[in-house]
């Protein structure tokens, strides 16, 4: 059985492509359902691609990074998580 209530606050990034032929977009959207039903606080960035990391993943991912570090010993909040 999952437990997916152990997901309450964490920050999770979350991404696929919406022409993904080895896993489907819908996949990658459950994903991201499962995790925000959980409680966790979801960047969730959707591209226009396939089963890869294009650039625009890597920057998103960066920013996210960029946010947890800044955030770390700290008592505020990540920024609004992303919902596209």
């Amino acid at each position: 059985m999952l437990k997916r209530e152990r997901l309450r606050g964490l920050p999770a990034f979350v991404s696929h492509g919406r022409a993904d032929q080895d896993l489907a977009f819908t996949a990658g959207e459950a994903l991201r359902d499962f995790v925000l039903a959980g409680g966790a606080e979801v960047s969730w960035v959707p591209f226009d691609g396939g089963h890869e990391i294009p650039l625009v993943v890597w920057r998103a991912l960066r920013k996210f990074l960029s946010a947890l570090l800044r955030c770390r010993g700290k008592e505020t909040r990540l920024p609004t998580p992303v919902h596209k």
